[in-house]
């Protein structure tokens, strides 16, 4: 197959805030051969793609056109997914289009979370023409970047030696994502997760008290998602505002961030108090998963909390966890420093969808 007879792909990455998006050219002649010639491998047709086993050997692509877009700007998917494909070349036809999204992808048609917009992969493909297009869960995408990773990308947050066996992603975000992937030799599976909606569990008794009081004046539980996300930073820092009789200033996580980096004192305190619900978080699924092979955090926000997630706070937090503390003290923690990972992700398993079904 010649470069310019190489198929085009489209990815797309859509998070409750931003909807990330690639057109881009499989240059097949550096896929593996084995690649090419081994089908997906699925454990039954209720499977979805993000499951499927893949050789972790990395095809790669020639980026045409790539975007972010503001979710905010568009008032459903397609308005924005209209909007990249205006920016593309002219008369460009993708093969396949891999759409990430941040929410549960269990069939052709999925709903966003935290945003109401609803993806339908067979609308998209008869609407566009395109002969193939897959969902699959935006921190099954996070996986297959982290899978695909460079080295100098991912910064150790606690050493530890990976050991064959489960490993955990761990993003908060608009929402808190979460996932699992598995190394087995040269393949990689993925398991999304919805554990971000799971209740807050036990951790530090009389403050889940007086936070689930608060937030039941919303109508929300007291979920992990309820704290561990962009929004929850700025519900906690109005918390612990209001316990002071304050109003806290802040409307949007950066700002808080930025005002705890001054040395802000409430600031400081939501931070702080954050990043030891992230470790309690961080070590909760660890042992859900036992997750030998590590814990992955991802996402802007983590990548900005970096200077207190490399505290002893965060790591104490994470192996308080009774008779297995010793185990989980010894788990590597990795933090992910890529805003493009998802896509990425996505991008990687579309390369081995075209090498799994090219002659």
């Amino acid at each position: 197959m010649t470069p310019t007879a190489a198929p085009l792909f489209l990815a797309a990455d859509v998070g409750g805030t931003r909807a990330r998006f690639l057109l881009a050219r499989w240059r097949e002649s550096e896929a593996a051969p084995e690649d090419r010639e081994k089908p997906p491998q699925r454990a039954s047709t209720a499977d979805t793609p993000s499951t499927a086993g893949f050789s972790r050997h990395l095809p790669a692509w020639e980026p045409l056109c790539q975007r972010v877009l503001e979710d905010d700007a568009f008032p459903h998917f397609d308005a924005a997914l209209e909007a990249f494909l205006a920016e593309c070349p002219p008369g460009a036809e993708p093969k396949l289009a891999v759409i990430a999204l941040a929410g549960p992808v269990t069939g052709r048609r999925a709903r966003l979370t935290n945003r109401p917009w609803t993806i339908d992969a067979n609308a998209l493909a008869a609407r566009h023409g395109w002969p193939r297009v897959e969902l699959m869960n935006d921190f099954a995408a996070q996986a297959h970047g982290i899978a695909a990773a460079a080295p100098e990308t991912l910064h150790v947050l606690q050493r530890g030696a990976p050991r064959p066996g489960l490993a955990a992603v761990l993003g908060p975000g608009t929402g808190l994502g979460m996932g699992f992937f598995l190394r087995e030799g040269e393949t990689v599976r993925v398991f999304p997760s919805e554990g971000g909606h799971a209740d807050l569990g036990g951790f530090d008794p009389p403050f889940l008290t007086s936070w689930s009081a608060w937030l039941a004046r919303e109508g929300r539980i007291a979920s992990w998602e309820s704290l561990l996300c962009g929004p929850g930073l700025v519900r906690l820092a109005a918390f612990l505002a209001a316990e002071r009789g304050r109003i806290a200033p802040w409307t949007e996580a950066p700002q808080i961030v930025a005002s705890a980096q001054k040395g802000e004192a409430l600031a400081q305190e939501a931070v702080t108090t954050f990043v030891r619900t992230l470790g309690a978080c961080a070590g909760d699924l660890a042992l859900i998963g036992w997750t030998l092979g590590g814990v992955y955090l991802v996402g802007a926000l983590a990548a900005a909390l970096r200077p207190w997630l490399e505290t002893p706070a965060f790591r104490s937090a994470f192996a308080a966890k009774e008779r297995h503390g010793e185990t989980l003290a010894a788990l590597p923690i990795l933090l992910a420093d890529d805003p493009l990972l998802g896509l990425k992700g996505a991008a990687t398993f579309a390369c081995r969808l075209l090498a799994a079904t090219t002659p």
